[in-house]
């Protein structure tokens, strides 16, 4: 985003992040929507076909998670504006690790060990990131 904005400053679209992730995620459903339709036909006709079928409720299911989709690419968007590419790969590791807890607990998901290796390690690894970030740069150790 940062690149874009530099690279077409003159350009109006590209002239917030707002601004700029609304014209990209239009460029994508443009691009996107025939190729999902064209894909995703046969299942909905199967869909339909069935008595138990509801248009309303798939309708409104399927734009309930657009609007949840595009509102966390659109704070995930506006994060990644304001802080550095590393720190928000771990926020988003930080993000997973939540969610596994949370669908844990809602849903009873029991964890494998290596589920809780795995979220072990992540943690770890925020920790690590977050130690080495909040040390003052001289004492930073240069490779």
């Amino acid at each position: 985003a940062k690149q874009l904005k530099q690279k077409f400053n003159s350009i109006p679209s590209s002239s917030s992040d707002v601004c700029l992730f609304f014209h990209i995620s239009w460029m994508g459903l443009v691009v996107l929507l025939p190729l999902a339709v064209h894909q995703e036909t046969a299942s909905w006709r199967d869909a339909l076909s069935t008595e138990s079928f509801s248009i309303a409720t798939f309708v409104s299911v399927v734009g309930l998670n657009g609007l949840m989709y595009t509102a966390y690419n659109q704070f995930s968007f506006m994060v990644l504006s304001r802080v550095d590419t590393a720190s928000h790969a771990v926020l988003n590791v930080c993000r997973r690790v939540c969610v596994i807890a949370a669908t844990t607990v809602f849903f009873g998901t029991p964890l494998s060990r290596a589920n809780v290796a795995g979220i072990v390690v992540a943690v770890m690894g925020m920790c690590c990131f977050t130690r080495t970030k909040s040390r003052p740069s001289s004492a930073k150790v240069k490779v």
